[in-house]
């Protein structure tokens, strides 16, 4: 009636699958990939960061793990992905995590396709954002996942990995540096400059 749904306080949004995919068009077409994986990354990881952290303060768990595992039932509650977890070990006091696992039927997948057909490379940003912010504001340091295989590349399924941010070597390099906070006019000055820079070896 107010126009608003919420969980313990904090207001929750519901949006269209398809508006969302448009708006991703947009940004890709517009800013290009490198910067709209960047934007779309840090929403996702700023999303997950704040569902950790609330969540945790304002639910009593059984345990670390059940408070762990309600990151992805979140996901799945909001029609965002099925995750199946074939793995998890961590340990907050030390910092030690690994996570491993299964996205499926990703909205962010089903969209790139409709937009722009098969990638080259995995597409599911907001995703990947998500899941590391959420094991971040779990463990209280950065933590990074990284999609090892993606149904937007032509997979059969999206998988995916978790690991502190110092685990990962060079597989991880676009995936880290899209979690950085660029200045996004800075980019995109530096693609209108490779362009021209382009036309003019053309010319």
């Amino acid at each position: 009636a107010e126009g608003r749904v919420s969980l313990r306080g904090r207001r929750m949004l519901i949006f269209d699958a398809a508006a969302t995919g448009a708006m991703r068009q947009q940004l890709i077409e517009t800013l290009g990939e490198g910067i709209a994986r960047g934007l779309l990354m840090r929403w996702g990881y700023q999303n997950g960061f704040e569902d950790a952290r609330a969540l945790g303060e304002e639910f009593q768990w059984e345990s670390e793990r059940e408070w762990m595992a309600s990151g992805p039932m979140m996901h799945m509650w909001e029609g965002i992905v099925a995750v199946e977890t074939l793995e998890l070990r961590f340990d907050r006091a030390s910092g030690t995590f690994y996570m491993r696992g299964i996205w499926r039927n990703s909205y962010e997948a089903e969209q790139h396709l409709i937009a722009f057909g098969r990638s080259t490379q995995s597409v599911c940003w907001t995703l990947s954002g998500y899941a590391s912010g959420w094991c971040s504001g779990f463990m209280g340091t950065r933590v990074v996942a990284v999609e090892t295989a993606c149904v937007g590349c032509g997979d059969p399924e999206c998988r995916f990995e978790i690991r502190p941010q110092a685990e990962w070597g060079e597989e991880a390099r676009n995936w880290v540096q899209a979690l950085e906070r660029e200045n996004p006019i800075r980019l995109l000055e530096e693609r209108i400059e490779e362009k021209r820079r382009a036309l003019r070896e053309k010319a």
